[in-house]
């Protein structure tokens, strides 16, 4: 799953990338622990300058498939 639109720190740890994630999945009311996520990880972005103000994505793998689309029906909802 990519999420984008995510502000990014200097110097963030993909520690914060995932409690980030988790704090973005309980606005949208799903119970998802760090146990259900595989991989959490920022893609590389390019040097923010005045034109490019957008923020790298973030890349999450669950462990099971039936978890991401439980998040992405949410979503719909």
């Amino acid at each position: 799953m990519e999420i984008h639109g995510i502000p990014t720190p200097d110097n963030e740890t993909n520690a914060e990338v995932e409690d980030k994630m988790l704090q973005v999945l309980k606005k949208i009311d799903t119970a998802i622990t760090k146990d259900a996520i595989d991989v959490v990880h920022r893609l590389r972005g390019k040097p923010k300058t005045d034109q490019n103000k957008k923020c790298p994505s973030i890349i999450v793998r669950f462990i099971a498939r039936k978890t991401r689309n439980n998040i992405h029906n949410s979503r719909k909802n």
